[in-house]
């Protein structure tokens, strides 16, 4: 029967998984959601009556009001066609941002978590550089 020996420096790899799965999140907070607050304000809401999708919308759903920042909509559907150039790409950039983390994270953990196995130092570097590049993605998108 086969065995598997786990270093005891693995920990330090574990907790650069959690950061990792942290950021992630983050960046859907700390991005996306002042993002969208600040394109569908006031100005959107004018917007979709005076394009008469709230009649739509509530012909549809029987609901007065639209979602609340703009849901569903995720950058490129029919709420955002109704936003300014500049609030649709800042919307687009920080939502993409996100997406890509999410895309990308399961990939990233895998190999993390199996490099760990064979050698936990540069696992654990080459983890912190990849959170430290997400960053630098990020805020670059803003």
């Amino acid at each position: 029967m086969a065995s598997l020996s786990v270093p005891k420096e693995f920990g330090y790899v574990l907790w650069t998984a959690s950061l990792m799965g942290f950021q992630c999140v983050l960046t859907g907070g700390l991005f996306v959601g002042p993002a969208r607050g600040k394109a569908f304000g006031a100005e959107f809401q004018e917007a979709a009556k005076r394009a008469g999708l709230l009649e739509e919308h509530k012909k549809a759903t029987g609901e007065d009001k639209l979602p609340g920042n703009g849901y569903p909509d995720m950058g490129s559907g029919r709420f955002t066609a109704l936003l300014p150039y500049a609030k649709w790409l800042a919307f687009n950039n920080a939502q993409r941002a996100h997406g890509n983390y999410v895309e990308g994270i399961a990939s990233a953990l895998v190999l993390l978590l199996t490099a760990g196995i064979y050698n936990p130092r540069w696992a654990t570097i080459l983890g912190l550089t990849y959170v430290a590049g997400r960053q630098v993605y990020a805020h670059g998108c803003e």
